[in-house]
């Protein structure tokens, strides 16, 4: 550790630590950017090749189809169905995920065999799927004498190429190995219950609406609200979503104790952070100033090559309110400086903070109030935007969307996932108790969070608890880190497949991960898809149906635009409205990225064990429970 008292004082006005447009000149990239084995470099015109062969795939297909007289008549519908249907579709999905299957094949991270293989069994399993989709179709129509609706085989087709799309990718290619999760049963059908509960009430709520048929209704349904999504989904998402949101806010009112303060540590690994290090130690020493116990930071300094080291310790030496010190961390990577950091902590409770994050005043003293609860293993907040990158108006709809409403919501049932690593409050040896952060792979604060969880602790995100996170600066930066963002979903729920089948994960484990994994086969697909719509738009001329934009559209930005407003309304954050349309721009973008990070997981099937720093446990933690602290 440096030793302050020692220390050189540095000339703060003498170095740029606080102009953030330092960041645009900063290497963000480090060994998290890319784990070994686990995933590989991936050129800017990767991408781009692949949108051309499955466009050229695609347009031949469309056209075959519907000119080629023997493929016309074996499939009148304009896509590869095989049985009659009643009804039409405005986008023929099968041949959209055969092109995409045969153009991801081609350009994904491994050797032709591997690329083979994986777009061998994708193909297996959408043709095995189609198959028993239509022969269900058929045994239905041979027992009602009614011709199954097209457009709903297409839906089903569709959700079931995003799903198995994904769930190739999670059994095939390099992914963690799976570790053994502790799964402990903690009111698991309370929220399945609640979830049921909420699920009809919306439903209910939904039909007694529509069958009144007023004149709201009525409108929505003639201009197919948010690029196709109806009023019957409309209003049953508002309400099923809006419920589970307000249940959250108040379980969130109940649990704190605001009056609960203990010893804390704050943990800060830092890589190259020299332009932001200096505000962010400045930001806790402010929170320090509000809370009523005492507070430590440790800077863990992995393997900087700047001026992060110096202008931490001057930064710590200036503190008023909290006592600091720097440690240096040899080994490359941020879960190494987070075990590093932690091992060295001393207090019960421990909050790690990013380097380039700033909390608000009150963000340690509001997640310490939730820990008079024993139950409550980790406490996160919501970020706000520095307002200094180009992509500030869109990350602000996003994260009150993802941290603000859905976390709420899910908090609701018991089924937080991930709390962000940017900022985030633990029980220090539950964490010890794990073994550390994980490493060589990513998504090491979404695994450590998932596993608290599945042991039985509650998993809190308070909007209230607030602290700046730098949005990035450049469209470099920003691919990098959705890179290492999207990958994690499918290197967390490798390491911890158990949670699909443990009994006492219902919905977090049945739900909400799967969920999460089939949404990212759908965005990784979103930028064809949009490709796809115009595609068959010029191949209209020999297709049955002429697909309209709108489907295009629900398919892509219908649902999340409409829970962006709905997440607005309800956090009374009407400002955001007005960063909307940078926000359907940018998960464009986000969606670009998306396909991008699954070109770039490795296929190989010969990828190491994420690897573990193991500590010392030290006195065996009892179960949680509802006792809180007086």
């Amino acid at each position: 550790m440096a030793n302050l008292g020692k220390a050189q004082v540095v000339d703060l006005d003498a170095h740029p630590e606080f102009d953030a447009s330092l960041a645009n000149k900063t290497d963000f990239w480090s060994v998290d950017s890319q784990p070994r084995r686990l995933s590989g470099p991936v050129p800017v015109y990767r991408a781009p090749l692949l949108l051309v062969l499955f466009s050229v795939l695609a347009y031949g297909q469309l056209v075959l189809v519907s000119k080629l007289p023997m493929l016309a008549g074996a499939f009148p519908s304009g896509d590869y169905v095989l049985v009659p249907t009643s009804g039409y579709h405005s986008v023929s999905l099968r041949i959209f995920l055969l092109s995409f299957t045969f153009a991801f094949a081609t350009f994904a991270q491994g050797t032709w065999r591997e690329r083979s293989g994986i777009g061998a069994r994708i193909l297996v399993g959408l043709l095995l799927t189609w198959i028993a989709i239509d022969g269900a179709a058929w045994a239905v129509t041979s027992y009602f004498g009614t011709l199954p609706n097209l457009h709903v085989l297409e839906i089903l087709s569709g959700l079931a190429g995003f799903a198995i799309f994904a769930r190739v990718l999670l059994g095939h290619a390099a992914m963690p190995e799976q570790v053994q999760t502790e799964h402990k049963r903690r009111q698991a059908s309370v929220g399945v219950a609640l979830l049921t509960v909420v699920m009809f009430t919306a439903a209910i709520g939904t039909f007694l609406v529509a069958r009144h048929d007023p004149m709201v209704v009525t409108w929505l349904r003639k201009h197919a609200l948010l690029g196709g999504i109806g009023p019957g989904v409309f209003l049953f998402l508002s309400l099923f979503y809006g419920t589970l949101y307000l249940i959250g806010r108040v379980q969130l009112a109940r649990k704190k104790v605001p009056s609960f303060a203990a010893p804390v540590t704050v943990i800060i690994p830092a890589h190259n952070e020299e332009y932001v290090i200096g505000r962010t130690i400045e930001a806790i020493d402010r929170a320090g100033s509000q809370y009523p116990d005492d507070l430590q930071i440790i800077v863990a300094n992995n393997n900087s090559t700047d001026r992060t080291r110096q202008l931490a310790v001057a930064a710590l030496v200036r503190c008023r309110f909290v006592r600091g010190s720097v440690i240096d961390v040899v080994e490359p990577g941020k879960s190494a400086a987070l075990n590093a950091a932690l091992a060295a902590t001393a207090t019960e409770f421990v909050i790690r903070i990013d380097a380039d994050t700033q909390v608000d005043e009150t963000a340690i003293r509001r997640s310490m109030a939730y820990f008079a609860t024993s139950r409550v293993g980790v406490v996160g907040g919501m970020p706000d935007v520095s307002g200094n990158s180009f992509f500030d108006r869109a990350r602000a709809v996003e994260v009150l969307v993802k941290h603000g409403f859905y976390s709420v919501a899910l908090s609701a049932v018991g089924a937080v996932v991930g709390v962000p690593g940017m900022f985030s409050a633990y029980r220090t040896e539950v964490v010890r108790r794990l073994g550390g952060f994980v490493g060589g792979m990513n998504g090491e604060d979404t695994d450590m969070s998932l596993r608290i969880g599945e042991m039985g602790y509650t998993l809190i995100v308070d909007p209230e608890i607030g602290y700046v996170s730098e949005v990035p600066q450049s469209h470099r930066h920003m691919r990098e880190q959705r890179m290492r963002w999207f990958r994690s979903i499918y290197h967390v729920s490798s390491r911890n497949r158990s949670i699909f089948r443990a009994r006492s994960s219902l919905v977090r484990g049945k739900i909400v991960l799967p969920y999460m994994l089939l949404n990212s086969g759908r965005r990784a697909m979103m930028i064809p898809l949009f490709l796809f719509g115009g595609l068959s738009l010029l191949a209209g001329s020999f297709t049955v149906s002429i697909p309209t934009v709108q489907s295009v559209l629900a398919v892509a930005l219908g649902a999340p635009f409409l829970m962006a407003v709905l997440s607005a309304g309800l956090a009374g954050r009407a400002d955001t409205i007005l960063g909307l349309p940078h926000y359907v721009a940018f998960r464009l973008l986000r969606a670009y990225f998306t396909l991008e990070s699954h070109l770039s997981i490795s296929l190989s099937g010969n990828a190491p064990s994420a690897s573990v720093v193991q500590m010392d446990t030290g006195d065996k933690i009892e179960d949680p429970d509802l006792r809180t602290a007086a």
